[in-house]
């Protein structure tokens, strides 16, 4: 038993234009935490920075100063 079945294509030369616009809102609270966040950041680093730097200057330099004091006894 042959039967025949009639298929139609849609026409393929037809284009279908779509825009998309996608906005960006960032609430201002939002905003004004990560500000404070980035300033809490950033005197932490100076913190650490000043504290282990000035640490590191005193130890180097007591140890400089008793290198130098016991090797001339």
């Amino acid at each position: 038993m042959n039967e025949t079945f009639n298929i139609t294509c849609p026409d393929l030369s037809s284009t279908t234009a779509v825009s998309t616009i996608t906005t960006t809102t960032i609430n201002l609270a939002t905003a004004n935490y990560i500000k404070q966040l980035e300033q809490e950041n950033y005197q932490l680093k100076v913190g650490l920075g000043v504290g282990l730097g000035g640490g590191m200057a005193i130890t180097s330099g007591l140890a400089i100063g008793s290198y130098v004091y016991f090797s001339r006894r």
